[in-house]
């Protein structure tokens, strides 16, 4: 009697593997929607400045000719190797949370690119938590207690959990994260000095990387968040409202008068610098414009003395409104590299 093949059950998985591979490469994936986050490896932190949180960089600083500035708008927005196919070969990308547009422009004039890209949010051109006419430089704040720390956990706390719910995680999820993010915060400003300022910056600092560099990949819906959009806008638009109106306004305009006078300084160090504004959805464009207008936006770079390229208008999608989707994202860097060539070269 003739032995039966001893590998024959591999070979039929195998077989079986690769049929169903290619069923799912031919049959399945060109219907899918777009994944909804482009993922560049070359990520690093910087922590540059103490009370300040840390700095992101996708690329090298040592040698661009071209430093593009902004928050996380631009680090899911901005794709280098399309910039780099289009042309614009030595860019990098500096960005960070809310409220540091300025610090980073302070970074910037210390590095070597002379042709600068900055990226203008109304987060970004938050001020310092507070009073503004107590804090007039940045990092000047008052000392942070003990009662003001556990009062500001537990309000961002909330606030946080409830913008996760919007992007489909459970609550028993959202809360287990922010509840070991917010005990982590709270002893390690226990140790330390921390100004009310300084606090609130690495609270942001810390919530946007997490989004960025984690969240959006280990959740329990991983499928779901990897090919389907799954934020409520409803929710989500709700909790960006309460931060933008919360922030005092005389904040805000101290940090666009300063941001205006470090525009000005560059150029006139020899910079070439051109102000963008990133593509917003329609509605989270109109909850912004409550507070800082197109004209607005214009106005800053036209007192800097800079040019002003306004994409908030343009027809891209995006997962959250406020974030480009993948494919969108390749397409807006081809479409910006081109403006780029014209105006750097």
């Amino acid at each position: 009697m003739r032995r039966p093949w001893p590998y024959r059950g591999i070979l039929i998985g195998l077989v079986a593997y690769a049929v169903l591979l290619v069923g799912w490469q031919v049959l399945l994936v060109p219907h899918l929607p777009p994944a909804t986050l482009h993922v560049e490896a070359d990520t690093s932190k910087i922590e540059w400045h103490e009370g300040f949180g840390q700095f992101l960089r996708r690329g090298e600083l040592h040698n661009p000719e071209i430093l593009i500035l902004g928050d996380s708008r631009v680090n899911d927005g901005i794709v280098l190797e399309e910039l780099r196919a289009g042309g614009l070969e030595r860019t990098s990308i500096l960005w960070a949370g809310s409220g540091r547009l300025a610090k980073l422009l302070d970074i910037a004039r210390d590095l070597p690119a002379r042709r600068l890209v900055v990226a203008l949010s109304v987060r970004s051109l938050e001020g310092p938590r507070g009073d503004p006419v107590a804090i007039a430089l940045l990092g000047e704040a008052p000392p942070l207690t003990t009662e003001d720390l556990d009062a500001r956990l537990q309000k961002w706390q909330a606030g946080q959990v409830e913008f996760l719910m919007s992007m489909g995680f459970a609550e028993e999820q959202a809360t287990l994260v922010l509840d070991r993010m917010a005990r982590m915060h709270r002893e390690q400003v226990l140790d330390a000095t921390p100004t009310t300022a300084g606090f609130d910056r690495r609270l942001d600092s810390s919530f946007s990387n997490l989004l960025s560099r984690y969240l959006r990949r280990i959740s329990a819906a991983t499928w779901q968040e990897s090919w389907f959009p799954v934020i409520d806008p409803t929710k989500s638009n709700a909790v960006y409202l309460e931060g933008i109106e919360h922030e005092a306004p005389g904040s805000r305009d101290y940090t666009r008068k300063k941001v205006i006078a470090m525009l000005r300084g560059l150029r006139q160090d020899g910079f070439q610098v051109v102000c963008l504004r990133m593509p917003v959805a329609p509605e989270l464009r109109a909850i912004e414009e409550r507070v800082f207008s197109q004209q607005d936006f214009a106005d800053l770079a036209r007192a800097g003395g800079v040019a002003f390229l306004d994409y908030s208008r343009a027809e891209f999608h995006t997962r959250d409104g406020s974030h480009l989707l993948a494919e969108d994202a390749r397409r807006f860097s081809r479409l910006l590299a081109a403006e780029l060539r014209k105006r750097f070269h």
